[in-house]
């Protein structure tokens, strides 16, 4: 289980009851495996009903969509093709050539890919507080002043790119390359006097003149 699904189960268990008592966090957790079912029951009913919104959408309501979302020149080229150039305007589209074409321009996820989408969303967001916290923890970055730690990933991280633009696949090296860091950091940190020993005792190192 992630820790997004538990953390779901578990504002579940800690729902207020009919009488208004709230569980405690330890039988919540004996609560979470019973209230898994609900979890996804209730999951796939909100996904039926954004379904269902989409299916009754009027023909009106399905234009403003596509227009808000396309040029008209993109439309104008999707409704050519979807009716093999047999019309031009979006107006002139039967309901279920409209309901069609929105099918296609605007589909929507199943429900195995949100949760997969979710999943990778809440991996990406782990593996970047990796890094965050080992480049905290040796001095690079600093919670007011991103420059530094910015410059270093563009420089010297292994693919010389911000860490925001790096992808779930190519996050070993620079997890290596930090942890790497940290154990020289830690070794220099029992040496009295390195740049290293002041920041970890936060000492403030004094200046050279």
């Amino acid at each position: 289980m992630t820790d997004l699904q538990f953390i779901r189960l578990l504002k579940y268990a800690l729902k207020p009851n009919k009488k208004g008592n709230k569980a405690s966090i330890i039988n919540a957790l004996e609560l979470v495996e019973i209230f898994k079912d609900k979890v996804i029951e209730d999951y796939l009913k909100e996904v039926k009903s954004i379904r269902n919104n989409k299916k009754n959408m009027t023909p009106n309501a399905i234009i403003l969509r596509l227009r808000d979302k396309f040029s008209e020149l993109a439309l104008r080229s999707a409704v050519e093709l979807h009716t093999n150039y047999d019309k031009w305007n979006v107006e002139d589209l039967t309901e279920d050539e409209l309901k069609n074409l929105f099918s296609l321009l605007c589909p929507q996820k199943s429900p195995a890919e949100q949760v997969f989408n979710l999943q990778m969303e809440q991996r990406l967001k782990n593996l970047r507080s990796i890094i965050l916290k080992e480049a905290s923890y040796i001095g690079l970055l600093e919670p007011d002043n991103w420059d530094r730690f910015n410059a270093f990933m563009k420089k010297y991280s292994p693919l010389k790119k911000a860490l925001n633009q790096y992808k779930i696949d190519e996050f070993e090296g620079l997890i290596r390359q930090f942890k790497s860091m940290r154990a020289k950091y830690d070794k220099q940190a029992k040496i009295p006097f390195t740049q290293q020993w002041y920041h970890k005792n936060k000492i403030s190192a004094p200046s050279i003149n």
